[in-house]
This record gives C-alpha cells, structure tokens and sequence, in this order.
C-alpha cells in the first residue's frame, strides 16, 4: 500500500531497513569475535562491580557509525518525503486536474465551473462589477 501512494518515501523506508540489517549482521560478528571483556569484584558483604571492556577492532566504530548514520538519514528522508508526497497526493491543484485523486473539493459534478475560474483578484472584481 505505501509503496503505491508514497513510492519515494517508500524507497527511503526499504534503504533504511537495510542499512538496519547490515548494521544488525556487523553488529553480531563483532559479538561473535568476543571484542567484548568483563571483569567483576565482590565485596565481602556481597556488593560488587562489574565492568565490561570493549577492545573495538580497527575501523569498527567507525563502520558502525556509518551504518547507524545511513540508518537514521534514510528514516528521516522516509519522513520528509511522506510529507512531500502528501501535499502532492492531495493539494487542491492535483484534485482539480487528475481526477483518479481522492478528495472532496470540488465535488467531481462541479468540476468544470472551477476549471473555467479565475483566480486573480483583478478579474475577480471586473467580474463582480459586472454583475452589479
């Protein structure tokens, strides 16, 4: 449905994802390749700290970033097109000239009286002197 009505937004939506599922699989190997250490002390009364060490491979942060950064640009560029799209799908000026758009205004019946209409305030007063 919204790769129909939103195909660009919808484009920014299936990058986003995968970017997402690049960064998820780059995010598990580097799980598997244990860069991850711990170290935990107990307190004779029973407290104690844990503490996890990260030993970051080279580049690693760097290619995480990266796929985080994809990530969120292409959210965002998801959110600005659905607006985009939005305003075009339904402005007045694309129901009045395509009529397979969804609206209300104007009904389909009195299509051709707002067709024949002129929009500037000049002619709109010559028009109402007139008819006086």
């Amino acid at each position: 449905m919204i790769g129909e009505s939103y195909p660009r937004a919808y484009e920014h939506l299936r990058s986003a994802l995968n970017a997402k599922a690049e960064l998820n699989t780059f995010w598990s190997e580097l799980l598997d390749d244990e860069f991850l250490d711990q170290g935990l002390v107990t307190e004779a009364d029973g407290t104690g700290c844990l503490t996890v060490y990260a030993m970051w491979p080279y580049d690693a942060r760097e290619e995480l970033t990266k796929f985080f950064r994809t990530f969120i640009n292409e959210l965002w560029g998801c959110l600005d097109t659905l607006v985009i799209e939005s305003a075009e799908n339904f402005s007045v000026q694309q129901r009045l000239q395509a009529s397979e758009r969804p609206g209300s205004f104007p009904s389909p019946t009195r299509r051709s009286r707002w067709r024949n209409c002129s929009t500037s305030p000049a002619s709109t007063a010559s028009s109402r002197r007139k008819h006086k």
